[in-house]
């Protein structure tokens, strides 16, 4: 599979989170697939679907994805944009078949176990042709990466408990068997797509939360997640993946499930890690080792006008396999400038993230390796140091 810059037809699609991002651009194109079939602009309901923008103000962001579609969105906060209301999705108060589809993005964990049947059963029963619903799933990899970023931001903050993370440990993260077994009882065909590489979500959310702490602007997070959606967003519907898409529907005279299938099924990654994600990686060593002031102790970012700009110098950095960690950060200053506990979880989320990259050995030439763990033995080969030992 080739793969060119993703260049959105609205700019301000740039200036999304990269998980938004990639969990609506992936059911806007099952839709679009099968839109054709209906001849007609689609009525969509999403679920859960009101977003706070960065610097203030109201989002619902399925209508940058779907424009060309009739969307109305039910969320639990108050907000005033035509089209919302507020509501419940496990006591929907809309008639049967109201809406052509009924979408939701990262709603199903934050409902209570015991009431994510009723949550899918309301879903199913205000649509007419069918469900396109995407969140989060337990899985190994997925609860360690959790745990990770969980963590991280408390050592950073000083105990602060990230509301979105707790509740997902509060409630448990849904099981794919249990929708599964949900699915079945109903008799409903369905399909079921990785969204979101769970190994780069981890990476870049410890970056997303580090420049939330420590950057005095909003631009470098900006460009972050600019930069993962038009250069690495196409390569992240693989497992183990972060999220899971599910098409469901239902028998109807519009058999539109195998082409949307058609449409994302082209579009899943699969075989050994590309070198994209190398370069994620240099990103997260370079944010950790931002510089910081030898008398005050507090981080200090780089000149404003310093040139090239750091987002931008990192990334021929760490395309070159025999980049050092000198390289990729700034005057030499090492990520053991975090303070100690930060520096802990650092390092287990570039362990658990450099792992896809190893196939066994020592690694003692990997620049990764070598620079951050400082001689502690590598247990695996990584592709990167093979034939360089």
């Amino acid at each position: 599979m080739i793969y060119s810059p993703v260049e959105p037809p609205d700019p301000l699609l740039l200036r999304l989170s990269f998980d938004q991002y990639g969990r609506y651009q992936m059911i806007s194109e099952a839709l679009a697939a099968c839109a054709p079939l209906f001849g007609r602009p689609l009525h969509i309901l999403d679920v859960g679907g009101y977003s706070g923008l960065r610097g203030g103000g109201d989002l619902l962001p399925a209508r940058l994805f779907l424009p060309d579609h009739q969307i109305t969105v039910v969320d639990q906060v108050a907000c005033n944009l035509p089209g919302y209301m507020q509501g419940d999705g496990r006591n929907l108060t809309f008639d049967n078949q109201a809406f052509d589809f009924v979408i939701s993005c990262d709603t199903l964990e934050h409902i209570p176990t015991d009431d994510r049947r009723a949550f899918w059963q309301e879903l199913l029963r205000v649509s007419r042709y069918g469900v396109l619903l995407v969140a989060p799933f337990a899985s190994p990899e997925v609860e360690a990466a959790e745990r990770l970023v969980f963590e991280y931001i408390r050592a950073e903050t000083g105990g602060f408990e990230q509301p979105q993370l707790q509740e997902h440990r509060l409630y448990g993260l849904p099981m794919l068997d249990h929708s599964r077994a949900i699915l079945n009882d109903l008799e409903l065909p369905y399909h079921v797509y990785p969204s979101g590489y769970v190994h780069a979500w981890l990476a870049m959310m410890l970056l997303k939360h580090y420049l939330l702490i420590h950057a005095r602007t909003s631009d470098l997070h900006e460009a972050l997640d600019a930069y993962y959606i038009r250069f690495l967003s196409q390569m992240e519907r693989r497992e183990p993946a972060y999220r899971h898409l599910w098409l469901v529907a239902h028998r109807s005279e519009i058999d539109w499930l195998p082409l949307a299938d058609r449409a994302l099924t082209a579009t899943i990654t699969t075989g050994a890690t590309t070198i994209g994600w190398r370069d994620i990686s240099g990103w997260l060593v370079y944010v950790l080792g931002l510089r910081r002031n030898g008398a005050t102790g507090e981080h200090v970012a780089p000149p404003a006008n310093e040139t090239p700009p750091p987002q931008v110098a990192v990334v021929p950095a760490v395309r070159n396999e025999h980049a050092t960690l000198d390289d990729v950060t700034d005057d030499g200053e090492r990520v053991t400038h975090l303070r100690p506990d930060a520096y802990y979880y650092a390092h287990l989320s570039i362990y658990h993230f450099a792992l896809p990259f190893c196939q066994g050995g020592d690694g003692a030439g990997c620049w990764l390796w070598r620079g951050l763990w400082r001689g502690v033995p590598c247990r695996a080969r990584c592709s990167l140091c093979v034939g360089r030992r």
